[in-house]
C-alpha cells in the first residue's frame, strides 16, 4: 500500500504536497506516497479543487485513517468510517485506508491523471479527525487572509 518504489522512475503521475511537514499540531507524522486507487474515499460529483487542476500542485498532504474491519464496522467519528459501508476497499494487508480530509483533492488528482498522492496515515479515528480539521482550518484561514494566493481554494462564506 505505502511507498511504492516505482515513483522515482515516473514523477509525472505523482502529486506531491508543497507543505510536507513531519510535525504538525503536536503530531509526529510520516509522509507516505499513496496509490490513489487503493484509497477508500467519498465520491463527490462535480466537486473539484481548481488549484490542483490549474497549478498541478497539492498544498497539504491528504489525511488518511488506517482501519481494520472491526473499526470500519464500528462507530463513526467525524466522517470516518463513511456511512456508506459499500465503499470500503480492504487491501492485502487487511486494512482499509480511508481518506478523511482530501476527498475532493483525490477527485481532482484522478481527473488530472495522477496515480499517487502525498498523505499522512494515522491509526486512530479521533486523531485523524483532529489533525485533518486543524490542517483544513489553518488552510482556510490563510486562504481568506491571502485570497490572491489561494483564489481558487477559498470556500463560500457560509461553509463548503
Amino acid at each position: 500500500m505505502l511507498n511504492y518504489p516505482s515513483l522515482e522512475l515516473n514523477q509525472n503521475n505523482y502529486l506531491k504536497a508543497r507543505w510536507r511537514k513531519e510535525y504538525r499540531y503536536g503530531y509526529k507524522l510520516k509522509l507516505y506516497k499513496l496509490k490513489i486507487d487503493d484509497l477508500t474515499c467519498l465520491p463527490r460529483k462535480n466537486r473539484y479543487i481548481k488549484d490542483i487542476e490549474l497549478g498541478k500542485e497539492l498544498l497539504n498532504p491528504i489525511v488518511v485513517c488506517k482501519l481494520t474491519k472491526n473499526q470500519w464496522n464500528g462507530p463513526v467519528i467525524g466522517n470516518i468510517p463513511f456511512r456508506d459501508k459499500t465503499l470500503a476497499k480492504f487491501l492485502s494487508d487487511g486494512y482499509c485506508y480511508v481518506v478523511s480530509r482530501g476527498n475532493k483533492r483525490i477527485i481532482s488528482a484522478k481527473k488530472m491523471g495522477f496515480e499517487y498522492i502525498d498523505g499522512y496515515v494515522l491509526d486512530d479515528m479521533k486523531d485523524t479527525l483532529s489533525l485533518g480539521e486543524r490542517i483544513e482550518n489553518n488552510f482556510f484561514k490563510l486562504a481568506r487572509r491571502y485570497p490572491e494566493k489561494f483564489k481558487n481554494s477559498v470556500p463560500p462564506p457560509f461553509g463548503y
